[in-house]
């Protein structure tokens, strides 16, 4: 009789081995489909949290906007008694002229929280139909040689991209020569920001000096060529209110804008407007008449990041701006990150803070994949060398770093 004893246990084997894979499978399907779950529920509780972020976001731009516009009211609304349709947008208020066909000033506030703003430009230049009798439009300033120059700077808005987008207004607009708009004026516009994020927020009042016979552009609308812009600035937290102005030629210049600073007083005088009309008597005269350069500019006292001992061939964030044009190690500790979601790209400023920074390593969006981590989150803190070209950018040294290759982090002792 043959021997069926070995086969019948193979068979046995195999039985209890497929059972207990069909029942592994069927548990493992079971714990695939609960993470599924799990997954499915988070992203929905993510998606809900992204649209309560919003909501708040937008309630708190509303808020914002509004409480802007009411302070505007209250201060900053000067007495004009030129051609003057006085025009209502949703962070500025402005004069418009229809006989110089670009406004006798505009006011703005501009708060703290302008650093944390993403929003870029728009571009989106249009006519404002608000102008009861039209504003200028493309085709005044086509091939006019003469930049569309902001009054408010479009840059002041980054916080609402609906206040932004106004800020392209024709009527926002004067023909400024380019060499001017792009230099001295873009340093002052650059250097009030700075005084918002200072001082928590500044009140800001823009304009043209406008008079008859000025030379003018375009074929439709007759749009004036000013020789001069004033920008005047108040502070008018208590409980020391100051304002400080300026008053500048419409001409290229690479002169630093406070040469240019003058009281509140000497504008009123050239143009004719009357500013802070709603301000006590007193107050009034005493802000306008007298300006302190010192009290806008005070010098910076700061304690730097800590020192690194360098290396032979190596420099400081501080002295880099000694080595513009050049190639060189520079070394420094990241005090202060930012990533800017509309161009991906970083910056990383070392030794000193924004807006006082000294060198700034920029990781353009396209060069983020060339790290192995976050370059804002991990290298926060970090005290590190960096071999590049040292370019200038807006009067800070800066370089541009392509890899995580290219710079090596220090090691720091702990203390003991």
């Amino acid at each position: 009789m043959a021997n069926y004893s070995f086969p019948i246990k193979q068979a046995t084997f195999f039985c209890i081995l497929l059972l207990s894979t069909s029942f592994f499978m069927t548990i493992s399907a079971q714990s695939t489909s609960k993470i599924w779950h799990q997954i499915d529920s988070l992203y929905k509780q993510k998606v809900a949290l992204q649209a309560e972020i919003e909501n708040i976001q937008v309630q708190s731009e509303a808020l914002k906007l509004e409480r802007i516009q009411i302070d505007l009211k209250k201060y900053a609304l000067p007495k004009c008694d030129a051609d003057n349709q006085v025009i209502y947008h949703s962070a500025m208020v402005l004069g418009y002229n229809d006989l110089h066909e670009q406004a006798n000033w505009v006011a703005h506030i501009i708060t703290k929280d302008i650093m944390e703003g993403t929003i870029g430009r728009t571009n989106d230049f249009r006519v404002d139909s608000l102008v009861q009798n039209g504003s200028a439009n493309t085709d005044d300033y086509w091939d006019s040689g003469y930049d569309r120059g902001h009054l408010a700077p479009s840059a002041d808005f980054r916080w609402s991209k609906k206040a932004l987008s106004e800020s392209y207004f024709y009527s926002n607009m004067s023909p400024q020569v380019p060499e001017f708009n792009r230099e001295i004026w873009a340093d002052l516009e650059g250097m009030v920001r700075k005084w918002a994020i200072d001082n928590e927020e500044v009140m800001v009042i823009t304009g043209p000096i406008l008079r008859k016979g000025l030379p003018t552009i375009g074929d439709k609308n007759k749009i004036s060529i000013p020789e001069h812009y004033y920008k005047i600035v108040l502070d008018n937290r208590e409980p020391e209110v100051k304002a400080i102005a300026f008053l500048i030629p419409n001409k290229g210049m690479k002169q630093d804008p406070m040469l240019f600073a003058v009281s509140v007083d000497s504008v009123e005088k050239v143009s004719g407007i009357d500013f802070f009309p709603t301000m006590p008597d007193d107050l009034e005269k005493a802000v306008e008449a007298n300006f302190n350069k010192d009290k806008w500019n005070p010098p910076v006292i700061l304690a730097p990041a800590p020192t690194i001992e360098l290396a032979k061939g190596h420099v400081s964030a501080t002295d880099s701006k000694h080595y513009i044009g050049n190639r060189c190690t520079v070394c420094g500790t990241v005090v202060s990150t930012r990533f800017t979601q509309k161009t991906g790209a970083t910056y990383l400023n070392l030794d000193y803070n924004f807006p006082n920074q000294v060198f700034t390593l920029v990781i353009k969006g396209e060069d983020r994949v060339n790290f192995s981590y976050i370059p804002e989150i991990y290298l926060k803190n970090k005290q590190l060398c960096v071999r590049g070209l040292v370019e200038e950018f807006n009067g800070t040294p800066q370089m541009i770093l392509k890899n995580e290759k290219k710079l090596k982090i220090m090691e720091v002792e702990d203390e003991k």
